[in-house]
C-alpha cells in the first residue's frame, strides 16, 4: 500500500480530502492488484504546448513494462531513441493527470492483448473529472 506520508502530502498539494484518496487508491488497488505502473515515455510530442494544435490526451499506464513498450511497439511509438519506460505510483499517475490540463483521463490497462494498432487497451479508464470528483478536490 502507499505510504500514509505520500497520501497526506499528495492531498495537501491537490486540496483533496485525505479519506477520499486513500478511499480511491484503495478501491483500484483491489481492482488492479498494483499500486504503481508503467507508461512509455516519448519526448517528440512535437512542441508540448501553447497553441492552436494542443489535443486531449489519454495517460495509458500499464501492470507491466513489457506490455507498456509493446503497446509502443505496436502503435509505432517507439523513435530513433532508446525506448523509455517509467514506473509510476498512482499518485505520480494522479498528480500528471491534474497538473497537465492536455490530459484528460487515466487508463490502467492490464497485459496487453494483442488489439488493433491505434486503439487503446482494455482496462480501468478515470476521466480526469472523475479523479477530481472523486478526490474532493477543492478549486486552487
Amino acid at each position: 500500500m502507499i505510504d500514509s506520508d505520500a497520501l497526506a502530502a499528495f492531498a495537501e498539494t491537490h486540496a483533496a480530502s485525505l479519506p477520499a484518496v486513500r478511499a480511491l487508491v484503495e478501491e483500484i488497488v483491489a481492482t488492479t492488484g498494483s499500486t504503481s505502473f508503467y507508461i512509455f515515455w516519448t519526448s517528440s510530442s512535437g512542441g508540448g504546448g501553447a497553441g492552436p494544435t494542443r489535443r486531449t490526451r489519454v495517460l495509458v499506464a500499464f501492470s507491466s513494462p513489457d506490455a507498456a513498450l509493446a503497446f509502443a511497439q505496436r502503435n509505432q511509438l517507439v523513435g530513433a531513441d532508446r525506448p523509455r519506460v517509467r514506473q509510476l505510483s498512482l499518485l505520480q499517475l494522479f498528480h500528471v493527470v491534474l497538473s497537465a490540463s492536455a490530459i484528460h483521463g487515466l487508463l490502467l490497462a492490464g497485459e496487453a492483448d494483442e488489439e488493433a494498432p491505434g486503439r487503446l487497451p482494455a482496462g480501468l479508464q478515470l476521466a480526469r473529472t472523475e479523479i477530481l470528483e472523486r478526490l474532493n478536490c477543492r478549486p486552487h
